[in-house]
């Protein structure tokens, strides 16, 4: 059964097409029967940072979800869940103070940064 293309709930607001490449199966499924293998999705640069080992998704036929895969070990680095660190006051305080520093120095091309950023 490796080749199969249903759709994949990677994060609530997105579905997207990924090819299953089964380890050691070459038949259809049983109702309830797991298996290992792996998943490549398409254009991944559209939801990155939705997926996490441990963190199970849907996939589908329609609207008809036909299974669950749960994510073991991630390759694509642009799908990857990036791990946040823990600011404190002081933290952010330095940050602000470092900044402002930065804009007292270079206001202009800060600003010319920022606007461009925007637009």
């Amino acid at each position: 059964m490796s080749g199969y293309r249903p759709a994949h709930l990677v994060n609530e607001h997105y579905l997207t097409t990924g090819e299953h490449q089964y380890y050691s199966h070459d038949n259809i499924l049983d109702l309830g029967e797991e298996v290992l293998g792996t998943i490549t999705f398409i254009s991944a640069e559209h939801y990155p940072n939705c997926l996490w080992v441990g963190k199970i998704i849907a996939f589908q036929e329609g609207i008809r979800v036909v299974g669950y895969a749960k994510i073991m070990k991630i390759y694509n680095n642009i799908l990857k869940r990036q791990e946040y660190k823990k600011i404190t006051f002081l933290d952010l305080f330095e940050q602000t103070k470092l900044i402002y520093l930065k804009i007292l120095y270079t206001f202009y091309v800060v600003k010319m940064r920022f606007l461009d950023k925007e637009n």
